[in-house]
């Protein structure tokens, strides 16, 4: 289970406890996407002719929204872009597809012109929390979301410093100190250039306590980030791959909620509410 399937569930949790969920996929390979039930790849005609909903399409995906997009083509609204897959009152989705790749593109070009375009997603965000703009307003949500890809660009970077948490799932199978170290060290860099960086989360993922190597492992963790390290984590389990094939591709809490891996995920993301203190905010 990687960080777009934690991402899912916690989504999809935090929207049954009652708050309002924007996610956010900003990796052009739409895989938070399609776990949605989202097909990237096909076109309307496609849809048409195999008698299926032309909402089944994703037409477009987050760069729409940003101003270095628009320049290139017609705007496009908050109403245009979002996804209900689970209707009103579940997480809403902006989705992606292939050609949100051109983003990094217009990124580039925007560091060549000095623009400093790590703080378009914070500037984005903050437009849309205000309420003022009748076609993006994000006000409405007590929490949002970013899938990023786990790259260095400047998509990601900008995804960090728009953000007030990081949370990190950490492979107890094949972890590696250097890892957490090197998301460390870009958070220390971004707050030397822009005194901010979001509060680092650390959840174990593939978690099995009876092996050894996981013991030594959190407490390596817990010794060196004593403040990031969740309490509860996620264990192993194949229900994971059944689900997948199963139930049409369906968030696990969705799609078995008696299990114990969702039972985990449910505990796992509880810890996270406390520790950010989002119903507070909310």
């Amino acid at each position: 289970m990687g960080k777009t399937t934690i991402s899912s569930n916690i989504a999809c949790v935090l929207a049954l406890l009652g708050l309002r969920v924007l996610v956010i996929d900003l990796d052009f390979q739409a895989n938070l996407t399609i776990s949605y039930g989202y097909d990237p790849e096909l076109t309307q005609d496609e849809a048409l002719a195999a008698g299926m909903p032309a909402s089944t399409c994703v037409d477009y995906h987050f760069g729409h929204l940003l101003p270095q997009w628009q320049s290139n083509g017609p705007a496009a609204t908050l109403a245009d872009v979002l996804k209900k897959p689970f209707g009103e009152n579940g997480p809403h989705l902006i989705p992606a597809e292939v050609t949100l790749d051109r983003l990094e593109a217009l990124f580039t070009v925007d560091a060549i012109m000095n623009k400093k375009p790590e703080l378009a997603i914070a500037r984005w965000l903050a437009e849309g929390r205000s309420g003022k703009n009748p076609n993006l307003d994000l006000s409405g949500y007590d929490v949002i979301l970013f899938d990023a890809p786990p790259a260095k660009n400047q998509t990601t970077r900008g995804a960090l410093l728009a953000s007030d948490f990081v949370v990190a799932p950490v492979s107890m199978e094949k972890y590696s100190t250097k890892s957490v170290s090197y998301l460390a060290g870009v958070l220390g860099e971004m707050n030397s250039d822009y005194g901010k960086y979001p509060e680092l989360a650390i959840l174990g993922n593939f978690f099995d306590t009876s092996r050894v190597r996981v013991a030594a492992q959190v407490m390596t963790l817990t010794n060196k980030y004593p403040n990031a390290w969740l309490e509860k984590q996620i264990s192993s389990s194949e229900e994971f791959k059944k689900v997948l094939s199963d139930d049409e591709g369906l968030p696990l809490v969705i799609a078995r909620p008696s299990s114990q891996p969702a039972a985990e995920l449910r505990a796992a993301t509880k810890a996270l509410v406390t520790k950010l203190n989002i119903l507070r905010a909310a």
